[in-house]
C-alpha cells in the first residue's frame, strides 16, 4: 500500500532548493526548522523505501524478477523485492 510519509529535508537537498530558489528570481529562502537540529547529510535513494511491487512486475514481465544483470544505480533490497515478486504470486 502507497502512502505518504512526511521525513526531515538532508542536508543536500535543501542546499539545492535554496540554490534554485535564488537563481529563479530573487528573493529570500525560509529553513522551518531550528539551526540546531541534525539533518542527514543526503536523501537515500528512493528505491530504499519505495514500494517494490510494480517494479517487480515489469521485471517478471521481462522473464527475471529479481531483475539479475541489471545495470542498477542503487540495487534494491533483495528481501523487499522478493516480498513484492510474493505478493504478485499472492495476488495471481
Amino acid at each position: 500500500v502507497n502512502r505518504l510519509v512526511l521525513t526531515r529535508v538532508s542536508t543536500a537537498s535543501a542546499d539545492q532548493r535554496a540554490g534554485r530558489a535564488g537563481r529563479t528570481a530573487p528573493g529570500i529562502c525560509y529553513r522551518l526548522w531550528d539551526a540546531g537540529d541534525a539533518l542527514l547529510a543526503s536523501t537515500p535513494a528512493e528505491i530504499c523505501d519505495a514500494d517494490l511491487t510494480p517494479c517487480a512486475l515489469q521485471l517478471a514481465l521481462w522473464g527475471d524478477v529479481r531483475g539479475a544483470g541489471l545495470p542498477w544505480l542503487d540495487a534494491p533490497c533483495e528481501q523487499r523485492l522478493e516480498a513484492s515478486a510474493e505478493l504478485l504470486q499472492v495476488w495471481g
